[in-house]
């Protein structure tokens, strides 16, 4: 979702994902919605080879990528070698365990972090959930 609201809004969009299907729904949703492709990247963040692998970026999406406590490596990992000097990372978390504990250790490194809660309508219920700011210093 955030990968076709981004590039609908003419952003240059790369979505990763290490599910193919999850891509391959990527493409089918920008051609519904008359945009061109998403640049499309299928790997594992978990594979401590992928990340070296990416390009740099001045601005990182997630939604609620911390429904593992391990994930919390290759979100650091990924920040520490992807996301550039001065660039910021947004994540959407919906009170999972952990998370807070993980964003407040990012905040003793060399990132810069902010958390807001607010409440987002999905189908016909609203949830509170916590978007989290990250900024490279």
């Amino acid at each position: 979702l955030e990968s076709i609201v981004l590039a609908k809004l003419g952003a240059h969009v790369s979505a990763l994902d290490h599910i193919p299907e999850a891509l391959r729904l990527v493409e089918h949703n920008c051609e519904l919605n008359d945009i061109p492709p998403v640049h499309s990247l299928c790997l594992c963040l978990h594979d401590p080879q992928s990340v070296p692998r990416l390009s740099s970026y001045d601005v990182i999406v997630g939604g609620d990528v911390h429904y593992e406590p391990e994930n919390g490596k290759w979100v650091k990992a990924l920040l520490q070698n992807v996301l550039r000097p001065q660039g910021r990372a947004f994540f959407a978390d919906p009170f999972r365990e952990g998370v807070e504990e993980f964003f407040e250790g990012l905040a003793a490194t060399e990132f810069q972090i902010n958390m807001q809660r607010t409440q987002v309508s999905w189908l016909s219920d609203s949830q509170e959930i916590r978007v989290y700011q990250i900024k490279r210093l």
